[in-house]
C-alpha cells in the first residue's frame, strides 16, 4: 500500500505551508474578483441597453430580431434550465459547449486535488491547460449572456459567482503568483450545473435514472467544496483574529484557551455532539458541562417540537400569514372543492415565470385542506417557491380576515366551481363572500367569477359593482359565436393575454417560427406620452402603428371602453385616457407611455371605473324619471294588446317574429351545436343569444342535437332554434337529423365533469371521438366542413386525428394554431391576466360583443392588396376605420406528414407580403366587408348563375312542378362561394 501513495507524501509537515501558499496571496485572488465581478455587472448592464438598441435599429432596416435568431440558433432559446420547456428545446451545439465545460471543470478540479499531494509547482503544460480552460470559460460566459439576452439577474445568479471567482483565483495563481493555491476547485459547482442540463435536455433516461445521477452530483460537489475549504483553513492556519491568547486553563499543564475554543467546545457540548479533543478540567467547568448537556437537551427538544408543530399547522393551513408586501388572495368554490381544472390554470398563469419580478405573493385560501397530490403539483413546484401559500379557513370569518392579513391585500380573485351541480347555489355563495368583503375592507379590489350570466344581476342587486364579476358562460359563448364569423379569433385572443414558454423556432422556413412569433405577444395597458394626447382613436393608431409598430386594441377614458376606430366617435385622447395595446416588442412601451409608476396608472383605472359607474346611475336615474312622468296605455296600441303577436313586415309579406324553423324543413348552410350534457344549457343560451344578434347582418339558421330534452324555458328564448333529440355520437343522428355534410359551421361542446365518474378524462375524449366520426363523414362526402372544437386540457388537441392530405380538406385542421379550437382554460389565464393589466376583461368583452357598435370582428381576403405588405394594409384599413390585426396564412412547406397546415400569425412583421390565399382578421364594419371581398370573373358568375338558378326554381315552383333533391342541391351549391365549400369569415352567413 506504501507504493501507492504519492511520493511526496512523506515531506515534512513542517515545510508545507511555504509551500503551499499564505493568506496573502487568497486575498489578492480575492481583491482581483472583486474588481472582475464589478467589471462584469456593468459590462452586462451596458450590454443590456447596446442589446436592445441593436434590435431597435435591426427592425428599421429589416431584419428583424436577427441577433436573436442567431443566438437561438447557436444557443438555444432564454430561460432557466429547471424549466422542461426550454432544457428540451435546445439545440444540439450548445448542449456540446455544456458538455466541453463539464469535462473541462473536471479537469481543473481534478488538477488542484492532485497538487495537494504533490506540492509541486505548475509547469508550462498545466499552465497552459489551466489558461486555455479559463479562455474557454469566458467564452462560455459571454455566449450564456446572449442567450439570455443580457438579462441583469444573470449577473447575480450563484453560478456566475462561482464562475468569476474560480478563473480569476486560478488565473492569479498561474500567471502572477507562480502556484497552485486558488480557489479553482469551485469550478466543481459550475460542472454539476453543466451535467444537471444535459440530463434535462436528455430523454434517453428515465425520470428515477436523471434524479439518481443528479443527486449524486450535488453529493460529489457538496463534499468537494468543503473538503477542499477544510484543507485550505487547517493549512494556512488561523488569520490575525483567531490569533490564540496566552490564557490557560488553572492547573500548571493546563491547554491554551479562548473565546472561540470554548464557543466551539459549548456547541458541540450543547449539541451532544461531544468529540471529546476539548474538555474542562475544573470541577465547577464540569458541573457547567453537565448543566450544558441537560439544558442543551432540553433546548433542542422543546424549540424542535414547537418547530415541528409549526411546519404542521403552516402545511395544513392553520397557521397565519404575514405579508410583507401587497399579496394576492385566490378564494372561492373552486378552492372549496379543490377542483384544479379551474384554480390550477389561474394559477399558473398568475404565477408565471416569465412574469419575473412582477409576480406578486399568492395566497390560496379553502375550507377544507389541500389534498397531498394537489400541494406537490402546485405548492412545491421550483416556480412556485415563494411564491405561492394555503390556509385553511373562509373569508366570511373576521378571524379569517386577519389570519390572511386581509387589509393589506392587494386584489381577492373568487373563483366558482364549474363542475358544481346546482350554478345557481355556488353563484349565490361566491357572491356573498364578495358582499362581506366590499362591507368589511371596500377598498379590496375584487374579482368574481360566476358561471351563470344571469348572476350578474344578483350581484347588481346586492350593491356588488358590475364590474367586479365575470360570467365564464357569457365570455365563453362569446368567444364561440366569433369563432364562428371567423375562425381563429380564439388563438388571437389566447396570444394576447396568456404566457407561453419562450421558445424559438430553429428552421426559420418553418410556419412554427411565424406561430411562436406570435405567442410572445401581449397586451399592455399604458398612460400616453403628450405628444400622444388630444388624438382621435383613428389618429392614436395610425401614430401607434407607423413609428413603431404598435397596434391599438381599446381605449378607457372616463365615459367608457372603445375597441372600435369608427370615426363619429368624438372622443379625444386625455391625460386620464388608457391606451391598451400589442406590441410586438414590449420594450417598445417605454416610447409611448409616460414611465408612471404602477400606483398612478391604478388611480388612474379606479377613477375612471368611478366616472363611468357614475355616468350609467345617471342616465338609469334619468331614464326612471322619463318614464315616471309619462303614462302610456300599452292596451291603446295594436302592437301591445296581448291577443295580437308582434309582428315585422318584410316587403309585402308580414314574418312572426322569432318562428320557429319547420322541424320537416332541410337545413343546409346552418351551424350545429353538439351537446351532450344537461348542464350546458346557459352555455347554448348565451350562444344563441349572440347568433341571433348576428341575424341583423345575415340570415343564420341554428339547430342544437343533445341527448335530453331542452328546457321550456330555453325553447320559449329560442323558437327560432332548432331542438333535435339525439345522441352526437351516432352516425345516424348526424347525417339524419343534423344534417352535418351541409353545415356551414359544426361547434362541439365538451362534457362537463361528472363528479360520480371516475375517468375525468371524458370531458375532452368524448370531443375526440365525435371529431373523428365527422372525419370520417366529411371524407365520404367529399366536402369538408369547419368545427370549433371546445377543450379543456391544452394537450387534448394532439390526440384528434391527423388533417387529411387532400387539397380540398386541407383547411379542416384540428391542430392548435390553424384556428379551430377553443381551450377553456384560457379563459381562466384571462381573468389571471386582469391582475397585471386592469381592464382586459371589459377590452376583450367590448371586442366580441358588438353591443351598439355598427363594427364587428370579421375575417376577409385582401385581394386588393395581394403582393403588398401587412403595413399598407394596416394603414389604409385605419383610413377606412378598419383595425387588421392578424392574418390566417397556409404555410410554402408541409410538415413532417406532407400537410400544409393553415396558422393563425398574431400581429405579422410591417414587412410581410400579403399572399393571394390569405386571410386577414379586422375589426370592421359589415359595409366594409362587404366592399372588400373577394369578386372575380369566377365569383361574379356563380352569382349570375345563382340568381338564374333562382328565379327558374320560383317560377317552376308557381306552375306547380316538384322539384327533385338534386335541384335543390344545385341551388345550394351555387352560392356566393362558388365552389359548395364554406369559407372562412363573412362567406358562410351570406344568402342573399
Amino acid at each position: 500500500m506504501s507504493n501507492l501513495l504519492p511520493s511526496s507524501s512523506a515531506i515534512d509537515p513542517f515545510e508545507m505551508p511555504e509551500e503551499f501558499g499564505t493568506w496573502d496571496d487568497l486575498w489578492e485572488q480575492l481583491i482581483l474578483f472583486i474588481v472582475v465581478i464589478a467589471a462584469y455587472v456593468s459590462m452586462v448592464i451596458l450590454g443590456n441597453r447596446f442589446y436592445d438598441k441593436k434590435i431597435r435599429l435591426a427592425r428599421k432596416k429589416d431584419k428583424q430580431y436577427w441577433l436573436q435568431r442567431l443566438s437561438a440558433r447557436i444557443l438555444g432559446s432564454p430561460g432557466d434550465f429547471s424549466d422542461k420547456q426550454v432544457a428540451r428545446n435546445q439545440p444540439a451545439l450548445y448542449l456540446v459547449l455544456n458538455l466541453v465545460q463539464y469535462c473541462l471543470s473536471t479537469v481543473v478540479v481534478g488538477m488542484w486535488i492532485s497538487k495537494s499531494y504533490t506540492l509541486e509547482r505548475p509547469t508550462r503544460v498545466e499552465k497552459f491547460v489551466g489558461i486555455a480552460c479559463c479562455a474557454y470559460f469566458l467564452l462560455h460566459g459571454v455566449l450564456e449572456l446572449f442567450r439570455n439576452e443580457f438579462r441583469i439577474s444573470v449577473a447575480y445568479k450563484a453560478s456566475t459567482v462561482a464562475d468569476v471567482l474560480s478563473c480569476t483565483s486560478l488565473a492569479m495563481a498561474l500567471i502572477h503568483q507562480d502556484g497552485w493555491l486558488s480557489l479553482a476547485y469551485f469550478r466543481v459547482f459550475n460542472a454539476h450545473l453543466s451535467l444537471d442540463r444535459i440530463v434535462r435536455s436528455t430523454q434517453f433516461l428515465t425520470d428515477f435514472q436523471a434524479a439518481c445521477l443528479k443527486t449524486l452530483s450535488k453529493f460529489v460537489t457538496l463534499m468537494t467544496i468543503s473538503a477542499s475549504t477544510m484543507l485550505l483553513v487547517e493549512t494556512l492556519g488561523d488569520v490575525y483574529i483567531f490569533d490564540e491568547a496566552s490564557l490557560r486553563t488553572h492547573n500548571e499543564k493546563g491547554k491554551e484557551i479562548s473565546f472561540f475554543i470554548m464557543l466551539y467546545y459549548s456547541f458541540v457540548t450543547i449539541s451532544t455532539v461531544g468529540y471529546g479533543d476539548i474538555y474542562p478540567e475544573s470541577g465547577l467547568g464540569r458541573i457547567v458541562a453537565i448543566v450544558m448537556i441537560f439544558g442543551g437537551i432540553l433546548f433542542f427538544t422543546n424549540e424542535t417540537s414547537k418547530i415541528l408543530e409549526l411546519t404542521k399547522l403552516m402545511t395544513s393551513g392553520k397557521g397565519s400569514y404575514k405579508s410583507k408586501k401587497n399579496h394576492v388572495i385566490v378564494t372561492g368554490g373552486a378552492l372549496d372543492a379543490q377542483n384544479v381544472r379551474v384554480f390550477g390554470p389561474f394559477v399558473e398563469e398568475l404565477c408565471h415565470p416569465s412574469r419575473g419580478e412582477e409576480r406578486p405573493q399568492i395566497l390560496l385560501v379553502a375550507s377544507q385542506g389541500l389534498r397531498p397530490d394537489v400541494q406537490k403539483k402546485y405548492l412545491k413546484q421550483w416556480w412556485a417557491l415563494g411564491f405561492i401559500r394555503f390556509l385553511q379557513g373562509s373569508l366570511v370569518r373576521l378571524e379569517d380576515m386577519k389570519r390572511t392579513s386581509l387589509s393589506t391585500a392587494k386584489m381577492v380573485f373568487i373563483l366558482g366551481d364549474v363542475d358544481a351541480e346546482d350554478q345557481g347555489k355556488e353563484d349565490e355563495r361566491n357572491l356573498v363572500t364578495a358582499l362581506v368583503i366590499k362591507n368589511v375592507y371596500p377598498h379590496i379590489q375584487m374579482k368574481v367569477m360566476m358561471l351563470k350570466r344571469d348572476s350578474k344581476k344578483l350581484a347588481k342587486a346586492m350593491g356588488i359593482p358590475p364590474f367586479v364579476c365575470y360570467s365564464s358562460q357569457n365570455l365563453e359563448g362569446l368567444v364561440l359565436v366569433n369563432q364562428c364569423r371567423a375562425p381563429g379569433i380564439a388563438v388571437i385572443l389566447g396570444n394576447m393575454i396568456k404566457q407561453e414558454p419562450i421558445i424559438y423556432s430553429i428552421d426559420k422556413d418553418n410556419h412554427n417560427y411565424d406561430y411562436v412569433e406570435g405567442l410572445k405577444l401581449e397586451v399592455h395597458g399604458v398612460l400616453l406620452q403628450k405628444p400622444l394626447l388630444g388624438l382621435t382613436y383613428n389618429q392614436l393608431a395610425h401614430a401607434l402603428y407607423k413609428n413603431w409598430q404598435i397596434v391599438l386594441v381599446g381605449l378607457m377614458s372616463r365615459t367608457g371602453f372603445y375597441c372600435s376606430c369608427d370615426s363619429k366617435s368624438p372622443e379625444l385622447t386625455e391625460a386620464n385616457t388608457i391606451a391598451y395595446v400589442l406590441p410586438r416588442d414590449k420594450r417598445d412601451l417605454d416610447l409611448v407611455s409616460r414611465g408612471s409608476v404602477s400606483t398612478e396608472w391604478d388611480e388612474e383605472y379606479n377613477e375612471n371605473l368611478a366616472s363611468i359607474l357614475d355616468k350609467r346611475r345617471k342616465m338609469k336615474r334619468t331614464a326612471n324619471k322619463l318614464i315616471s312622468k309619462t303614462e302610456i296605455n300599452f292596451h291603446q296600441i295594436p302592437s301591445f294588446r296581448v291577443d295580437q303577436p308582434i309582428r315585422a313586415r318584410r316587403g309585402t309579406v308580414d314574418i312572426q317574429l322569432n318562428d320557429g324553423i319547420d322541424d320537416g324543413q332541410v337545413l343546409k348552410n346552418h351551424i350545429i351545436i353538439l351537446c351532450h350534457s344537461d348542464r350546458q344549457w346557459g352555455l347554448v343560451h348565451v350562444i344563441a343569444r349572440n347568433i341571433r344578434q348576428m341575424q341583423t347582418t345575415f340570415r343564420i339558421k341554428l339547430l342544437l342535437l343533445c341527448p335530453y330534452e331542452a328546457p321550456q324555458e330555453v325553447r320559449a328564448k329560442h323558437k327560432w332554434v332548432r331542438f333535435v333529440v339525439g345522441d352526437p355520437h351516432s352516425m345516424e343522428d348526424l347525417t339524419a337529423k343534423a344534417n352535418v355534410a351541409h353545415a356551414a359551421r359544426i361547434i362541439v361542446l365538451f362534457q362537463p365533469h361528472d363528479t360520480q365518474a371516475n375517468n375525468q378524462l371524458m370531458q375532452d375524449q368524448t370531443v375526440v371521438f365525435v371529431t373523428s366520426i365527422l372525419e370520417q363523414e366529411f371524407r365520404r362526402v367529399g366536402r369538408s366542413v369547419p368545427l370549433l372544437l371546445t377543450f379543456h386540457e391544452g394537450g387534448s388537441h394532439k390526440l384528434l386525428p391527423e388533417p387529411a392530405k387532400h387539397p380540398e380538406t386541407y383547411g379542416n385542421s384540428y391542430h392548435l394554431r390553424s384556428g379551430q379550437i377553443v381551450l377553456v382554460k384560457d379563459l381562466l389565464h384571462t381573468l389571471a391576466c386582469s391582475y397585471y393589466t386592469p381592464g382586459i376583461l371589459d377590452i376583450l368583452l367590448a371586442l366580441l360583443d358588438r353591443g351598439e357598435s355598427t363594427q364587428a370582428l370579421w375575417a376577409f381576403h385582401p385581394y386588393r392588396w395581394v403582393n403588398r405588405t401587412f403595413s399598407e394594409l394596416y394603414l389604409d384599413g385605419l383610413r377606412e376605420d378598419t383595425t387588421c390585426f392578424a392574418l390566417y396564412r397556409v404555410p410554402e412547406v408541409g410538415n413532417k406528414h406532407g400537410n400544409k397546415i393553415p396558422f393563425v400569425w398574431t400581429l405579422p412583421p410591417g414587412d410581410t407580403v400579403i399572399k393571394e390565399d390569405d386571410i386577414v382578421y379586422s375589426m370592421a364594419s359589415k359595409d366594409y366587408i362587404m366592399n372588400n371581398r373577394r369578386v372575380d370573373k369566377i365569383h361574379t358568375s356563380a352569382l349570375k348563375i345563382q340568381r338564374a338558378v333562382r328565379r327558374w326554381l320560383s317560377e317552376r315552383r308557381m306552375k306547380g312542378y316538384n322539384l327533385s333533391n338534386g335541384n335543390a342541391d344545385f341551388a345550394h351549391r351555387t352560392t356566393v362561394f362558388g365552389s359548395g365549400s364554406p369559407g372562412l369569415g363573412y362567406s358562410g352567413y351570406i344568402m342573399d
